[in-house]
């Protein structure tokens, strides 16, 4: 019986989906929903509105209407945020065409991951260490990114930085009216307008946010610093022999110092609770320097021994010893869950052979 139910509910999920998808037009996605959601026990709009009231009204009452729907529905398994630029075409081609695209930002690009992020800055420390230096490396950290950009400076960089001159007033339409409200079972609070910051499980919003944070890698360079971002996580690192140690350190505290004023002055706040100095090298070079701190603005960042980056535990002598550690306990986990699987499903089968003997 429930074998009987769990396929009926998985058939209508799967027409309604289908009937979703291919409604067309936004009134037969707006006679779809109707009709999935059942019929109105109250008229979408109320007589007497406001006619300037109207398109916000309808909006809250469509959205209303998705929400119900999509919980009845199963979310496909990809997630909108990692889509990259080429899912707006002529904004990808425009950005190509006149290359406007970071060369190390790995963030919402095609054949570019946390992976090859990570590759990249750890090959560089390794190389480093076979050479003898010890790298200090610093993972910035934004507060709140995404929910803190400033939508005039958003415009004005995609006005002037970016060349789209009056096509950035699609931009506007796009961000502005925007509100949010918290819903608790059938109580919903005011509506609070959204006056900063870009929706991050959306297409185009990371992508908006990388084209803002672009100039940032203009204000790295002159410090002769490596880096590498990943949307709003930014990786500094400077190599240099022992005896050098102090002119790389000093390096990299300038360079986290323009950062933070170019943070300051397009309106972001770095992180200094979450920012992570490390010094990376062999053991041998590493006994020959102090643990000296990094320190800017009233930040002083006492360096650590391991560092997570982009989800991968690091560590000071880049030997993967924590990472290592970790993958071994999830594999211990899931062969022991995997043994009682195995037990349980001998005896149930068992039990079967014996009650049919």
């Amino acid at each position: 019986m429930d074998l009987v139910k769990s396929t009926i509910r998985k058939e209508k999920k799967s027409h309604f989906a289908s009937r979703i998808k291919n409604s067309g037009t936004s009134k037969g996605l707006y006679s779809v929903v109707n009709e999935v959601c059942g019929k109105l026990s109250s008229p979408v709009l109320p007589k007497g509105v406001p006619k300037k009231e109207l398109p916000d009204r309808f909006a809250r009452y469509f959205s209303d209407k998705i929400s119900k729907l999509r919980q009845e529905l199963d979310h496909d398994a990809e997630d909108p945020s990692t889509e990259t630029a080429e899912s707006v075409p002529k904004f990808s081609d425009h950005l190509k065409r006149n290359n406007l695209i970071e060369k190390f930002q790995s963030a919402y690009r095609n054949w570019h991951s946390t992976e090859t992020a990570l590759l990249r800055i750890v090959n560089d420390i390794l190389l480093s260490c076979d050479d003898g230096n010890i790298t200090v490396l610093t993972l910035l950290d934004l507060s709140a990114a995404f929910d803190t950009i400033n939508h005039a400076i958003l415009f004005e960089r995609l006005s002037t930085n970016i060349g789209l001159g009056g096509n950035v007033l699609a931009f506007k339409s796009y961000l502005s009216g925007r509100t949010q409200s918290v819903k608790i079972d059938e109580h919903t609070s005011d509506d609070m307008p959204l006056k900063y910051g870009v929706p991050q499980g959306s297409v185009l919003g990371p992508v908006l946010y990388t084209l803002c944070t672009l100039s940032i890698a203009e204000t790295i360079k002159p410090y002769s610093v490596g880096y590498h971002m990943y949307a709003d996580d930014t990786q500094l690192y400077a190599s240099g022999a022992p005896k050098r140690i102090g002119e790389v350190c000093k390096n990299i505290q300038d360079c986290c110092e323009s950062v933070e004023a170019w943070m300051m002055a397009n309106k972001l706040e770095l992180n200094s609770e979450k920012t992570v100095v490390m010094y990376c090298g062999s053991q041998q070079k590493l006994k020959l320097i102090d643990n000296a701190p990094i320190c800017f603005g009233n930040a002083k960042i006492i360096p650590s021994l391991t560092a997570k980056n982009l989800g991968v535990f690091l560590d000071s002598q880049m030997n993967m010893e924590k990472q290592d550690g970790i993958g071994k306990a999830e594999r211990t986990k899931f062969i022991r869950l995997l043994s009682c699987g195995i037990d349980y499903f001998f005896r149930f089968t068992l039990v079967k052979f014996d009650n049919k003997t």
